[in-house]
């Protein structure tokens, strides 16, 4: 059964890709984009000579970073707001933000490696802390494209300070999620590749392959153009795909087809006729359900995985949780947290 639904994701991500989307799709009503999350190659351009912009690239290594970054980036180690795939501390996200030149009234722009895995991080880590920077549209992969210039030698910066105001709400954890599979009011987006979720291959470190009962795929390359060029998916595309894994706004419009009603057949007719009565059909109806908010939850193997499906649904304007655990917390728990496949 798991397996028809990949088939079916992957059909109807190909349909929003080639053909104009559904009417019901295209008429529901959401909340416009959080603009100020997403910042372009050219917005980035102009504001590179202010002095509160604060660049950051992050990576699991310096590599990368010394290899050619943005002028005045500067590196930011995915290990410092990862701590093997938990959060970590309010203080030691603290400290790496302040050791990179982050204050309170910085405004900062994330990119990274990993296909934009390790900006995705970088945002769910400032979220968390209460000070959501923009990501970069398309990272440095767009940047070079563009044909802006890039440089090797490493940016220096003071010391911020910054003030963090916690938001522990946007973490749960695998508790939270048992108790909450069935609420009709939470979707839980497992954020893997679809084979991975799927249970046909379990993913590193994974003991139980599968996924959570009554999550749906959503995997996090998908929101892109491609790898080779990552930005980021069209808003009216991306709400589609959200919805098809469960998403809904408050604002958002449920369409119901009846099932066919039939009229009392008319007997004295038939029975002039001589024929037996029949019964008259009357076409079904679309009507308008109740709206259904929810909250999104997100999760993948690991916490770094699922941040860039988080991140996207903070930009489409989405109540925002994290598993930030993942699936591999989940695999290793007991039957009590049970696996589909």
């Amino acid at each position: 059964m798991t397996r028809t639904r990949n088939v079916f994701g992957a059909a109807a991500l190909l349909l929003l890709t080639a053909c104009p989307l559904p009417k019901e799709l295209r008429e529901v009503p959401a909340p416009p984009v959080a603009a100020d999350l997403l910042v372009s190659v050219a917005q980035l351009q102009r504001r590179l000579n202010d002095p509160a912009t604060v660049i950051l690239h992050v990576g699991r290594d310096r590599a990368s970073y010394d290899a050619g970054h943005i002028p005045g980036a500067r590196y930011l180690a995915l290990s410092s707001i990862d701590s093997d795939g938990a959060v970590p501390s309010v203080q030691a996200l603290d400290d790496a933000f302040e050791a990179v030149g982050v204050s309170d009234a910085s405004h900062v722009v994330v990119y990274g490696d990993l296909g934009g895995l390790a900006a995705g991080r970088a945002f769910f880590a400032l979220d968390y802390l209460g000070h959501p920077p923009a990501v970069l549209d398309g990272g440095l992969q767009a940047w070079r494209a563009a044909g802006r210039p890039v440089e090797t030698a490493a940016a220096t910066a003071s010391r911020g300070t910054f003030t963090p105001r916690p938001h522990p709400e946007l973490v749960v954890d695998a508790a939270w999620v048992r108790g909450h599979m069935r609420d009709s009011t939470v979707a839980i987006i497992d954020a893997r590749p679809p084979e991975q979720s799927s249970g046909a291959e379990p993913g590193e470190g994974v003991q139980r392959p599968g996924h959570i009962p009554g999550a749906k795929n959503l995997f996090w390359q998908n929101t892109v153009a491609s790898p080779a060029n990552p930005v980021l998916r069209s808003p009216e595309v991306l709400r589609a795909l959200y919805r098809l894994a469960g998403g809904r706004f408050a604002t958002d419009v449920e369409f119901v087809r009846e099932r066919p009603r039939y009229e009392p057949a008319d007997t004295s007719q038939a029975a002039r006729r001589g024929r037996r009565p029949q019964q008259q059909r009357r076409p079904p109806r679309t009507t308008q359900a109740p709206p259904r908010p929810n909250t999104v939850v997100v999760y993948g193997r690991t916490g770094v995985e699922a941040s860039w499906d988080y991140f996207v649904a903070r930009y489409l304007g989405y109540q925002t949780k994290l598993y930030d655990a993942g699936f591999i917390d989940w695999s290793r728990r007991g039957t009590d947290y049970p696996v589909e496949r």
